[in-house]
């Protein structure tokens, strides 16, 4: 292999920025901090600042998908108990709480990275119609729940065919 670029001119320095040697150097995670800080004090407490570096807090990824007859939710939600989950419909909303433990640790042992939260969540969302609550079915399974949310009978589309004449 050439030791020439493309240009057959001697090979092209790869020189890092600032700002990337900020991010990915060891004084990241108190900027991180400071960012928090600072904005907890404009805003009050930042639950799920972008800036938070505490393995403390779980915001699990939900997608919501609509059929013609219900609303499919599915939340990851790996590590957490079946027991420590909780949800309820109300009207056109959906609330799941839930807590991941942490893990035990022992003196002994010494964290040279941390990114598994712990802690407690609670998220709430609101759907376009309202839910038959009766019909509600929730599955959970390898870290994945999946609640179907089936639509009252008067959020459902309906066809109507227009005569002529």
């Amino acid at each position: 292999m050439s030791n020439l670029n493309r240009a057959g001119n001697s090979p092209a320095r790869i020189t890092v920025s600032p700002a990337a040697r900020l991010i990915n150097g060891p004084d990241f995670g108190d900027l991180r901090r400071n960012m928090d800080d600072l904005f907890g004090r404009w805003f009050g407490e930042i639950p799920f600042s972008p800036f938070s570096v505490t393995p403390s807090t779980i915001q699990p990824a939900v997608d919501i998908l609509e059929t013609p007859e219900a609303y499919v939710l599915c939340a990851t939600l790996p590590g957490i108990n079946r027991d420590d989950l909780d949800l309820e419909v109300t009207g056109d909303t959906i609330t799941i709480q839930g807590e991941r433990k942490a893990r035990e640790e022992d003196k002994n042992e010494i964290y040279h990275v941390r990114n598994i939260g712990f802690g407690t969540f609670r998220i709430a969302y609101t759907l376009p119609a309202h839910i038959d609550a009766s019909g509600v079915k929730a599955d959970y399974k390898d870290g994945v729940l999946e609640v179907t949310l089936p639509k009252v009978e008067t959020a459902k589309t309906r066809s109507i065919k227009v005569s002529v004449g």
